[in-house]
């Protein structure tokens, strides 16, 4: 803290806490340099502020919005066992929370893009709340959104394809490309088989087999082949018919046959064909090389896990994923939200909470444990002091309300449901 001239001669910092997120900082004299009724010379209060991201327009309506999904949760009752119902509905007001995290990403970027003095403000906090939606939505399908006989990739794949949207910039790109160069074939694009990995690598391959079709040899005996590998592969989900046993050997069938066929050379002519059937193959080199396309470590395990071992159940899912993270220089290279997606793969919700509270706005953290408290998870996770943590995060939230002038009406209510300190 730089101290200005008439300050000079003041030779220590003291603070004095304020309300909230608040507290003034100050110079004064340290003993024993301050003698009984010694004179303190002139000196400037600063008011230091922090977690002030709640107070900005557009995100005050999305604390106001999330108020009344938060009332509303506390007048439902919910069984000690959940019930379907009771997991239907804990999900709702889980993606009620998401529709309006969407719905303030969506105001971020439009006011980025409409203001030029602060567009690297609205930039940065669309990508944090892009963050808490990539991060709430998995907790929600591992603590909520439970999936009968516990094979959760399906849902992964979904979570993939909602948040990672390279294929689709990969196709759009090319497409422009065409476009401009009339008369042009698409494969002679750069962005051409970047498209058609990304796609089958998210499990996508209605739209791999669709940009295949653009190239000018796809009636060829190679192209159809993987074609029609492409068109075979068995797909599992709870509703499609299959029993789990009956899934796993139509699949590891189909594999087989990706693996003679490689093997017997019916692509060795085209590189990039043999690429595809190599990581149908599920062949560890080849994903390797697509590193760059899956783009972080969590990407990479779902597609590993999509051609390796697609009936995997959700509490093995955590032995696959060091390889991965391997693949991304290892856990030094870990940041904050990537701890945090590994410790909601682990189960370990005393590690989500804790890392978020570190690293992510009081809002997320609130809320979501108040969710996963409404759920029975912190229960379940056998955290004994589960209620108090609830109260505690929820009036930390309520303090960083309360300094904001048009906030303290909302805070009120969420004193309401903390029966032990929020008296």
């Amino acid at each position: 803290m730089a101290m200005s001239q008439a300050e000079e001669g003041l030779n220590c910092v003291s603070v004095e806490w304020g309300f909230g997120n608040k507290m003034l900082l100050y110079s004064s004299i340290r003993p024993p340099n301050c003698q009984p009724n010694t004179k303190v010379k002139e000196t400037i209060l600063r008011e230091i502020k922090w977690d002030v991201l709640m107070h900005q327009p557009i995100i005050r309506r999305l604390v106001n919005e999330s108020h009344d999904i938060f009332v509303s949760l506390q007048t439902q009752q919910f069984s000690v066992k959940q019930t379907g119902g009771d997991e239907r509905r804990l999900v709702s007001y889980s993606r009620n929370y998401r529709a309006i995290i969407h719905a303030c990403i969506l105001e971020l970027q439009r006011a980025a893009e409409s203001t030029l003095e602060e567009a690297d403000d609205y930039i940065m906090q669309s990508h944090l709340f892009r963050e808490i939606d990539l991060i709430w939505s998995l907790a929600e399908i591992f603590f909520l959104d439970k999936t009968p006989g516990g094979v959760i990739l399906p849902k992964l794949l979904e979570w993939v394809c909602w948040h990672f949207h390279g294929g689709e910039q990969l196709l759009q790109e090319l497409l422009h490309s065409v476009q401009r160069d009339e008369g042009s074939k698409p494969e002679r694009h750069n962005n051409y088989w970047p498209s058609v990995f990304s796609f089958v690598l998210q499990g996508r391959l209605v739209e791999a087999r669709k940009i295949l079709a653009l190239h000018s040899k796809y009636q060829s005996e190679a192209f159809q082949r993987l074609d029609e590998l492409l068109h075979r592969m068995p797909v599992y989900s709870p509703g499609s018919g299959y029993m789990l046993q009956e899934f796993e050997l139509k699949w590891r069938t189909w594999q087989d046959e990706c693996c003679r066929r490689v093997d017997g050379g019916d692509f060795s002519l085209h590189q990039e064909l043999e690429t595809v059937a190599k990581i149908l193959c599920g062949e560890e080199e080849t994903f390797e090389a697509m590193q760059d396309l899956c783009q972080n470590w969590y990407h990479m395990l779902i597609s590993k896990l999509l051609y390796t071992n697609p009936a995997v159940k959700e509490f093995d899912l955590q032995l696959c994923t060091q390889a991965c993270i391997d693949i991304y220089g290892g856990n030094t290279r870990l940041g904050p939200v990537d701890h945090i997606l590994l410790s909601v793969i682990e189960y370990n919700i005393n590690q989500v909470i804790t890392e978020s509270s570190t690293h992510l706005p009081l809002w997320f953290v609130a809320h979501i444990t108040d969710l996963l408290h409404h759920a029975g998870q912190l229960e379940f996770a056998r955290l004994q002091y589960a209620p108090v943590l609830r109260e505690f995060l929820l009036l930390d939230y309520v303090g960083v309300m309360m300094s904001h002038q048009s906030l303290w009406q909302v805070a009120v209510d969420y004193l309401d449901y903390c029966p032990v300190y929020g008296r």
